[in-house]
C-alpha cells in the first residue's frame, strides 16, 4: 500500500511539474481577439509581434511623393500599427523618433520634389537578421522605384532592437533603437 501511494505521488508530482512547465506563464504575452484591419493591412497578423513590426516598419518608410506631402503621411498610414505613445512622439518634429538620427535622413526639399515629378517612390522591405527571442537586428532596405519598373537601391539601415505592446486585441509597434553607427547620409 505504501508503494502504491508512493506511486501515485510520484505520478501526481510529474503531472504538476509537466502542467507547470507546459503552460504559458502568467508574463507570457497573450493575443485575444485580434483586431481586423483593412485596406493594404489586412493581410498582417496582429497576433504576430514580428508581422505588426515589420509591417510598420515597410509602411512607415515607403514613400510615395507625388501623393504624400512628406514622410510624415507614410506614418499616418502605419497608425493602426503603432502604439498611442509612438504616435504622439511622432508628432512632434523635435521629438519625432522616426525622423531622427541614425534613422535615415527625410530627403531635401529638392530630392521630394525631383522624386514627385519623375513619378518615383520609395520602397522599404525589413529583413529581420536575428531574433533572440524579440527582434535583435532588422535591415531596412530600400528601393527607390519607377513607374516605368526601374529602380535602384538607396542606402539601407539596421535597427538593432525593436518592440512592441501586447493588448487584447493584438500587438502594436512600440519603439526602436538603432546602433551608433548607423548612417544618416542622405538618400543620394
Amino acid at each position: 500500500m505504501a508503494v502504491a501511494v508512493a506511486a501515485l505521488l510520484v505520478l501526481v508530482g510529474t503531472v504538476a511539474v509537466v502542467a507547470f512547465f507546459a503552460s504559458p506563464g502568467p508574463t507570457e504575452p497573450h493575443c485575444g481577439a485580434p483586431r481586423k484591419l483593412t485596406g493594404p493591412l489586412a493581410e498582417v497578423d496582429t497576433c504576430d509581434e514580428a508581422a505588426v513590426i515589420t509591417a510598420a516598419l515597410s509602411v512607415m518608410f515607403s514613400w510615395d511623393p507625388s501623393k504624400d506631402p512628406s514622410p510624415a503621411a507614410a506614418v499616418e498610414r502605419a497608425r493602426p500599427l503603432i502604439t498611442d505613445q509612438l504616435w504622439s512622439a511622432s508628432q512632434e518634429p523635435a521629438t519625432n523618433p522616426l525622423t531622427s538620427a541614425p534613422y535615415p535622413a527625410a530627403p531635401q526639399a529638392s530630392e521630394w520634389e525631383d522624386w514627385a515629378r519623375n513619378h518615383q517612390r520609395v520602397v522599404a522591405a525589413p529583413e529581420v537578421v536575428k531574433r533572440l527571442p524579440r527582434l535583435e537586428e532588422i535591415v531596412v532596405h530600400r528601393s527607390l522605384v519607377s513607374d516605368s519598373g526601374s529602380s535602384r537601391e538607396l542606402q539601407p539601415f539596421t535597427l538593432t532592437y525593436a518592440w512592441g505592446e501586447i493588448a487584447n486585441d493584438g500587438w502594436r509597434f512600440a519603439g526602436v533603437t538603432a546602433p551608433a553607427n548607423t548612417s544618416t547620409e542622405s538618400t543620394r
